[in-house]
């Protein structure tokens, strides 16, 4: 799959995850790479993979969403392109972005397909695939990234209504 056929890939789920929080009552406006930077930008530092302001800018949240004057939250949008495994695979840069958010008070949620939520700072991985020379064999990105078993990511419903009840 190229660049483009994830990025449509991603926005289409975006899209669905911003109805389903809109449905839940939250406020949602588009942030990050997709409204912040131009393609030529976003091409100018893919690879800057060293560069922690690159880094920063390319790995920032897809949303910001928000409950009048009770809650507000950065949100990633995480598509997946096979759905037949028992893992989530994760960039390991977008989660080192929303763990400094984290270390902040600034938090992340991060939504996967398959309907499954929870905060950045709770996600655990059980293998990383960091190895440059490994990765150049893997399909997709090739940068990268961990693998996070789906069983521990909490549902959206009840991630969500859990949040929602503590407000």
């Amino acid at each position: 799959m190229t660049f483009e056929e994830r990025m449509q890939l991603g926005l289409k789920w975006e899209n669905e995850v911003k109805e389903r929080l809109e449905s839940l009552g939250f406020l949602v406006n588009k942030y990050g790479q997709g409204v912040q930077i131009e393609p030529i930008f976003r091409d100018a530092i893919r690879f800057m993979n060293n560069n922690t302001t690159a880094k920063f800018v390319r790995y920032l949240p897809d949303w910001v969403i928000a409950i009048k004057n009770k809650l507000c939250f950065l949100v990633e949008a995480k598509s997946e392109i096979r759905t037949d495994t028992l893992n989530y695979s994760y960039e390991l840069s977008s989660y080192d972005i929303g763990q400094k958010l984290h270390s902040i008070n600034v938090d992340v949620v991060v939504v996967f397909s398959g309907w499954r939520a929870d905060f950045v700072y709770n996600i655990r991985f059980h293998r990383k695939f960091d190895d440059s020379s490994l990765l150049a064999h893997v399909k997709g990105s090739k940068t990268p990234f961990g693998l996070v078993h789906k069983s521990s990511i909490p549902t959206f419903d009840d991630f969500f209504n859990r949040i929602l009840k503590e407000e």
